[in-house]
């Protein structure tokens, strides 16, 4: 074994001694050599076609428009997932040197974060033109609380990563890959599907959400869940043993528990995203019609439709309605 100072432990593996990088040093060798700088371009090709190729009946409303953005994990992150994997499988050839070095932990953790980050650049590409859109269609900004939608779609990523981070390092074959997209993917599917979508639902609106606003009761379960999975994911891969005895698989066991009773928690309470809420109206023309601000400026393109409904009320004896 020679001298020298990992590059991603940044222990000296031959002696043992303190750290000798930076931890800014660490993390850039990390980001500039995770699989991450090669798969962000696929990741930003389908975050856009995600906006673009789909009607934009949301534009004119801020917090739709986001969420209708986050909706996009649930292609992304068994992607993220995958590459997060490959790193992981490709890392655990070395496995043994970073384990002498005490190392493994920060290796997943600095794969995860380098992953998580480069998912990030990738995906911002749709969340541009998706602000683009809305801002050309609102003329203003979104509000606080439209902008916390956003919240649960970063961790989100977070968690696929670590994810795929576990799957890799369990595996330690470059089919852990596809195991881990796989998955994630029917892992989502699943959630929706058993109506436990809290788990996995960072965005997604078919219809208008005036009248509705986010719930921060259910979106604080979220990310707390989110998070709580990228720190347990991390650690389950850093608990794989050395030797298949069962003492040894004690660990990842107890952790495993932990994602479940986490699952558990987060999906107790109520499962719906948003909850009611009033609105103010504004009222245009004779008669008047009466709408959300999003949408004042596109009041008078309802009359002639308004019209047609109104003459056949009036022909069938029904008075002059006000609004």
């Amino acid at each position: 074994m020679t001298e020298g100072v990992d590059t991603l432990t940044g222990v000296d593996v031959e002696a043992g001694s303190p750290p000798q990088t930076s931890s800014r040093s660490l993390f850039a060798a990390a980001f500039r050599s995770s699989p991450g700088r090669h798969a962000f371009w696929l990741l930003a090709v389908v975050a856009v076609l995600n906006v673009v190729v789909r009607p934009m009946p949301w534009r004119f409303d801020w917090t739709w428009a986001l969420v209708q953005f986050g909706y996009v994990t649930i292609v992304t992150t068994p992607i993220v997932a995958g590459i997060a994997a490959f790193e992981a499988s490709d890392r655990s050839a070395s496995a043994d040197l970073i384990d002498a070095a005490g190392g493994t932990r920060r290796s997943l953790w600095l794969d995860t974060l380098t992953i998580w980050l480069w998912s990030l650049i990738g995906v911002s590409a749709g969340l541009v033109v998706t602000c683009v859109v809305a801002a050309g269609a609102t003329g203003a900004l979104p509000s606080p609380r439209a902008l916390l939608t956003l919240v649960p779609v970063l961790v989100m990523y977070a968690a696929a990563a670590a994810v795929g981070a576990a799957f890799g390092w369990w595996i330690r074959h470059w089919s852990a890959t596809l195991v881990a997209a796989v998955t994630v993917f029917f892992a989502s599917i699943l959630a929706f599907t058993s109506g436990n979508e809290i788990l996995v639902r960072t965005g997604g609106a078919t219809d208008d959400l005036t009248g509705l606003r986010l719930d921060l009761g259910w979106w604080t379960r979220q990310v707390l869940w989110l998070a709580a999975a990228t720190i347990l994911f991390v650690e389950f891969a850093a608990a794989r043993p050395r030797m298949w005895i069962p003492r040894a698989l004690i660990r990842p066991a107890v952790i495993s528990v932990a994602v479940v009773a986490t699952a558990a928690v987060a999906t107790t309470g109520a499962n719906m995203m948003f909850e009611p809420t009033s609105v103010d109206l504004s009222c245009v023309g004779t008669p008047q019609i009466c709408v959300t601000d999003p949408y004042l400026d596109r009041a008078e393109e309802l009359r002639p439709q308004i019209n047609d409904a109104l003459a056949i009320w009036e022909s069938a004896g029904g008075p002059p309605p006000q609004k």
